[in-house]
């Protein structure tokens, strides 16, 4: 996340955890959830699977 914040990447895949203190950053998009089911910790974002994205449970719980 902090190379996201820093301009340095354009995207990440992050734990829940890690990713909680960027969700109202504006330099930071988060486009949703990869697991099955939207996380209690942030429950305004969706899964990949209801934003239209291709969705693959290999890291479940992380946020993309």
């Amino acid at each position: 996340m902090n190379e996201v914040v820093a301009g340095r990447s354009h995207a990440v895949i992050a734990a829940n955890i890690g990713a909680l203190p960027f969700a109202k950053d504006a330099r930071v998009r988060m486009l949703g959830v990869t697991s099955a089911k939207r996380s209690k910790f942030l429950p305004d974002l969706p899964t990949i699977a209801e934003a239209a994205c291709r969705a693959t449970n290999s890291i479940p719980g992380s946020v993309c």
